[in-house]
């Protein structure tokens, strides 16, 4: 009789929350949009929190040996990729720092969660398995953005309703 399949760890550090076993990234709960690549990326790193992980175990990790990419560039733009889904900067790293010519280490304290919540059916992924598809959504949510985007707005809507206000009666009361 066949067992299960042992579960991935699910991790967290800072704000964020990795389920490795669905593929799913979160920021204070919120599914942050990231690609296969990235997320296998992190998952590499947050196994191996505080300490170096070289340029070559991730490129055996992340591209088997069939696998024909150019390297330097296909790991940089992971690197790239999963910065922005963390809102991590290279030049101040809070996450992930590059060590020259080593590798990346991970600067976040990591725990390892006993059990994460169950996916919504809009947040089941594939496995982490295959290639990554082209095309893919872009990383991080804009839903923030768009609700701050819509508070703004209204805000200078009625910014210029008072302000239109305020002429027309300045003006109707010269008149008088």
């Amino acid at each position: 009789m066949d067992s299960p399949a042992p579960k991935a760890p699910q991790y967290r550090f800072g704000l964020f929350e990795v389920d490795a076993n669905n593929g799913v990234l979160r920021r204070q709960g919120q599914r942050v949009k990231i690609q296969e690549q990235p997320l296998r990326l992190l998952i590499a790193l947050l196994e191996q929190p505080g300490e170096i992980v070289t340029r070559e175990s991730l490129r055996q990790r992340l591209w088997p040996e069939n696998t024909f990419v150019e390297f330097d560039q296909s790991l940089g733009t992971a690197i790239t990729k999963l910065r922005q889904a963390l809102g991590d900067d290279s030049d101040n790293p809070r996450f992930v720092e590059t060590v020259p010519k080593r590798g990346y280490r991970l600067l976040a304290p990591v725990s390892v969660i006993e059990s994460a919540p169950a996916p919504t059916p809009e947040e089941r992924v594939p496995t982490l398995t295959g290639t990554p598809q082209a095309g893919s959504a872009p990383t991080g949510s804009g839903r923030p953005h768009a609700e701050n985007l819509l508070r703004w707005s209204a805000a200078v809507f009625a910014l210029l309703a008072i302000v239109v206000g305020i002429y027309f009666y300045q003006s109707r009361k010269s008149f008088a």
